[in-house]
Protein backbone atom coordinates (compact mmCIF):
# COMPACT_ATOMS: atom_id res chain seq x y z
CA UNK A 1 0.00 0.00 0.00
CA UNK A 2 2.76 2.16 0.54
CA UNK A 3 3.36 2.27 -2.86
CA UNK A 4 -0.24 3.88 -3.78
CA UNK A 5 -0.26 7.58 -4.45
CA UNK A 6 -1.75 9.84 -1.39
CA UNK A 7 -4.33 11.12 -3.69
CA UNK A 8 -5.47 7.49 -4.45
CA UNK A 9 -5.24 6.60 -1.41
CA UNK A 10 -7.40 9.35 0.25
CA UNK A 11 -10.39 8.45 -2.75
CA UNK A 12 -10.16 4.74 -1.83
CA UNK A 13 -11.26 5.61 2.04
CA UNK A 14 -13.45 7.87 0.77
CA UNK A 15 -15.27 5.98 -1.54
CA UNK A 16 -14.82 2.83 1.19
CA UNK A 17 -16.92 5.39 3.75
CA UNK A 18 -19.69 6.58 1.10
CA UNK A 19 -20.11 2.68 0.38
CA UNK A 20 -20.47 1.36 3.74
CA UNK A 21 -23.04 4.23 4.65
CA UNK A 22 -25.08 3.50 1.18
CA UNK A 23 -24.95 -0.14 1.80
CA UNK A 24 -27.17 0.40 4.88
CA UNK A 25 -30.01 1.69 2.44
CA UNK A 26 -29.49 -1.14 0.65
CA UNK A 27 -29.91 -4.11 2.90
CA UNK A 28 -32.46 -2.07 5.36
CA UNK A 29 -33.82 0.01 2.64
CA UNK A 30 -34.80 -3.85 0.65
CA UNK A 31 -37.27 -3.90 3.85
CA UNK A 32 -39.50 -1.19 2.18
CA UNK A 33 -40.54 -0.32 5.38
CA UNK A 34 -39.03 1.28 8.85
CA UNK A 35 -39.68 -1.56 11.60
CA UNK A 36 -37.88 -4.21 13.44
CA UNK A 37 -36.82 -6.10 10.23
CA UNK A 38 -35.24 -2.86 9.10
CA UNK A 39 -33.15 -2.64 12.23
CA UNK A 40 -32.22 -6.64 12.04
CA UNK A 41 -30.85 -5.97 8.52
CA UNK A 42 -28.99 -2.10 9.33
CA UNK A 43 -27.59 -4.11 12.54
CA UNK A 44 -26.44 -6.96 10.82
CA UNK A 45 -24.92 -4.76 7.96
CA UNK A 46 -22.58 -2.83 10.40
CA UNK A 47 -21.85 -6.06 12.14
CA UNK A 48 -20.67 -8.05 9.34
CA UNK A 49 -18.53 -5.01 7.94
CA UNK A 50 -16.76 -4.54 10.69
CA UNK A 51 -15.91 -7.91 11.19
CA UNK A 52 -15.13 -8.08 7.81
CA UNK A 53 -12.21 -5.54 8.37
CA UNK A 54 -11.28 -6.06 11.32
CA UNK A 55 -10.05 -9.96 9.99
CA UNK A 56 -8.65 -8.88 7.02
CA UNK A 57 -6.51 -6.45 9.01
CA UNK A 58 -5.97 -9.52 11.39
CA UNK A 59 -4.65 -12.02 8.31
CA UNK A 60 -2.45 -8.89 6.76
CA UNK A 61 -1.28 -8.64 10.25
CA UNK A 62 -0.22 -12.36 10.66
CA UNK A 63 0.96 -12.48 7.11
CA UNK A 64 2.91 -9.16 5.94
CA UNK A 65 3.57 -8.20 9.93
CA UNK A 66 1.87 -4.29 9.23
CA UNK A 67 -1.86 -3.58 8.17
CA UNK A 68 -2.68 -1.82 4.86
CA UNK A 69 -5.44 0.65 4.34
CA UNK A 70 -6.40 -1.56 1.07
CA UNK A 71 -6.58 -4.45 3.35
CA UNK A 72 -9.27 -2.71 5.33
CA UNK A 73 -11.11 -1.46 2.78
CA UNK A 74 -11.34 -4.90 1.34
CA UNK A 75 -12.32 -6.47 4.33
CA UNK A 76 -15.07 -3.66 4.60
CA UNK A 77 -16.47 -5.02 1.25
CA UNK A 78 -15.75 -8.43 2.34
CA UNK A 79 -18.11 -8.57 5.22
CA UNK A 80 -21.22 -6.08 3.20
CA UNK A 81 -21.38 -8.41 0.18
CA UNK A 82 -21.53 -11.67 2.31
CA UNK A 83 -24.02 -10.10 4.89
CA UNK A 84 -26.39 -8.93 2.07
CA UNK A 85 -28.14 -11.97 1.20
CA UNK A 86 -28.55 -12.83 4.70
CA UNK A 87 -29.09 -9.68 6.05
CA UNK A 88 -32.94 -10.02 7.27
CA UNK A 89 -32.34 -13.41 8.96
CA UNK A 90 -29.30 -14.00 10.72
CA UNK A 91 -28.64 -12.96 14.02
CA UNK A 92 -25.30 -11.02 15.71
CA UNK A 93 -23.01 -13.90 16.22
CA UNK A 94 -23.68 -15.10 12.54
CA UNK A 95 -23.34 -11.66 10.85
CA UNK A 96 -19.70 -11.66 13.31
CA UNK A 97 -19.05 -15.41 11.51
CA UNK A 98 -20.20 -14.67 8.04
CA UNK A 99 -17.88 -11.32 8.13
CA UNK A 100 -14.91 -12.96 9.18
CA UNK A 101 -14.94 -16.22 6.65
CA UNK A 102 -15.97 -13.91 3.96
CA UNK A 103 -12.88 -11.75 4.75
CA UNK A 104 -10.47 -15.42 4.59
CA UNK A 105 -12.18 -16.92 1.14
CA UNK A 106 -12.03 -13.26 0.12
CA UNK A 107 -8.32 -12.97 1.12
CA UNK A 108 -7.32 -16.47 -1.03
CA UNK A 109 -9.33 -15.82 -3.60
CA UNK A 110 -7.43 -12.23 -4.50
CA UNK A 111 -4.26 -14.59 -4.18
CA UNK A 112 -5.53 -17.28 -6.72
CA UNK A 113 -6.18 -14.04 -9.06
CA UNK A 114 -2.90 -13.55 -8.58
CA UNK A 115 -1.53 -17.45 -9.35
CA UNK A 116 -3.99 -18.08 -12.20
CA UNK A 117 -3.52 -14.67 -13.91
CA UNK A 118 -7.04 -14.25 -14.91
CA UNK A 119 -8.71 -10.70 -15.60
CA UNK A 120 -10.68 -9.42 -12.84
CA UNK A 121 -10.60 -5.52 -12.75
CA UNK A 122 -10.87 -4.27 -9.03
CA UNK A 123 -11.16 -7.58 -7.91
CA UNK A 124 -14.85 -7.62 -8.18
CA UNK A 125 -15.16 -12.17 -8.52
CA UNK A 126 -12.39 -11.73 -5.71
CA UNK A 127 -14.83 -10.44 -3.40
CA UNK A 128 -18.30 -9.57 -4.49
CA UNK A 129 -18.43 -12.86 -6.37
CA UNK A 130 -17.14 -15.17 -3.56
CA UNK A 131 -18.26 -13.18 -0.59
CA UNK A 132 -21.90 -12.89 -1.99
CA UNK A 133 -21.93 -16.42 -3.16
CA UNK A 134 -20.31 -17.50 0.04
CA UNK A 135 -22.93 -15.45 2.20
CA UNK A 136 -26.10 -17.27 -0.18
CA UNK A 137 -24.86 -20.62 0.94
CA UNK A 138 -23.79 -20.17 4.32
CA UNK A 139 -26.76 -18.06 5.54
CA UNK A 140 -28.84 -21.37 5.70
CA UNK A 141 -26.15 -22.59 9.11
CA UNK A 142 -27.08 -18.87 10.87
CA UNK A 143 -31.02 -18.23 10.32
CA UNK A 144 -32.62 -17.17 13.39
CA UNK A 145 -34.37 -20.09 15.03
CA UNK A 146 -37.84 -18.04 15.34
CA UNK A 147 -37.35 -17.85 11.31
CA UNK A 148 -36.27 -21.61 10.76
CA UNK A 149 -39.19 -22.65 13.45
CA UNK A 150 -41.81 -20.64 11.28
CA UNK A 151 -40.58 -22.78 7.88
CA UNK A 152 -40.89 -26.05 9.74
CA UNK A 153 -44.37 -25.12 10.95
CA UNK A 154 -45.53 -24.84 6.92
CA UNK A 155 -43.20 -28.02 6.03
CA UNK A 156 -42.22 -30.92 8.15
CA UNK A 157 -38.72 -31.55 9.21
CA UNK A 158 -37.53 -28.27 7.34
CA UNK A 159 -33.70 -27.79 9.00
CA UNK A 160 -30.77 -25.97 7.81
CA UNK A 161 -29.30 -28.42 5.28
CA UNK A 162 -32.93 -28.33 3.44
CA UNK A 163 -32.40 -24.53 3.51
CA UNK A 164 -28.86 -25.07 2.33
CA UNK A 165 -30.12 -26.94 -0.69
CA UNK A 166 -32.58 -24.29 -2.01
CA UNK A 167 -29.73 -21.39 -1.65
CA UNK A 168 -27.53 -23.59 -3.65
CA UNK A 169 -30.11 -24.10 -6.49
CA UNK A 170 -31.13 -20.33 -6.23
CA UNK A 171 -27.52 -19.86 -6.63
CA UNK A 172 -26.65 -21.99 -9.64
CA UNK A 173 -29.79 -20.89 -11.33
CA UNK A 174 -28.73 -17.12 -10.71
CA UNK A 175 -24.81 -17.97 -12.40
CA UNK A 176 -26.83 -19.64 -15.51
CA UNK A 177 -28.47 -16.98 -15.70
CA UNK A 178 -25.92 -14.56 -15.61
CA UNK A 179 -23.55 -16.60 -17.71
CA UNK A 180 -25.83 -16.64 -20.58
CA UNK A 181 -26.58 -13.16 -20.44
CA UNK A 182 -22.95 -12.28 -20.33
CA UNK A 183 -22.03 -14.63 -23.11
CA UNK A 184 -25.26 -12.92 -25.44
CA UNK A 185 -23.78 -9.69 -24.51
CA UNK A 186 -20.18 -9.90 -25.33
CA UNK A 187 -20.98 -11.35 -28.76
CA UNK A 188 -22.90 -8.03 -29.28
CA UNK A 189 -20.72 -5.67 -28.13
CA UNK A 190 -17.98 -7.95 -30.04
CA UNK A 191 -19.81 -8.15 -33.41
CA UNK A 192 -20.67 -4.13 -33.02
CA UNK A 193 -18.06 -2.12 -31.34
CA UNK A 194 -15.43 -4.69 -30.47
CA UNK A 195 -15.06 -5.48 -26.58
CA UNK A 196 -11.42 -4.42 -26.35
CA UNK A 197 -9.41 -1.11 -27.61
CA UNK A 198 -5.49 -1.39 -29.03
CA UNK A 199 -3.29 -2.46 -26.56
CA UNK A 200 -1.45 1.35 -26.86
CA UNK A 201 -4.72 3.06 -25.78
CA UNK A 202 -5.02 0.29 -23.15
CA UNK A 203 -1.63 0.73 -21.69
CA UNK A 204 -2.05 5.04 -21.92
CA UNK A 205 -5.59 4.58 -19.58
CA UNK A 206 -8.83 4.65 -20.83
CA UNK A 207 -9.45 8.20 -19.25
CA UNK A 208 -6.51 9.33 -21.53
CA UNK A 209 -7.34 7.42 -24.57
CA UNK A 210 -11.09 7.52 -24.38
CA UNK A 211 -12.31 10.58 -22.64
CA UNK A 212 -9.04 12.71 -22.70
CA UNK A 213 -8.75 13.24 -19.12
CA UNK A 214 -6.95 12.44 -16.01
CA UNK A 215 -8.37 10.26 -13.56
CA UNK A 216 -7.52 11.37 -9.96
CA UNK A 217 -6.47 14.59 -11.05
CA UNK A 218 -8.02 16.73 -8.63
CA UNK A 219 -6.24 16.42 -5.23
CA UNK A 220 -3.02 17.90 -5.00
Amino acid sequence: MSTMNPNNLVMTMMGAGLLWVGWFGFNAGSTIQSGLDTARALTMTQVSAASGALTWLIIEGLIFRKATSLGFVSGILAGLVVITPAAGVVQPLGAIILGALSSIACYYALNAKTKLGYDDSLDCFGIHGIGSGLGVLLLAFFIRDSWMQAAAANIAGWNAFNQFLVQLKGMAATIALAAVGTALIYFIVEKSVGFRIEEESEVMGLDQSLHGEHGYGLIH
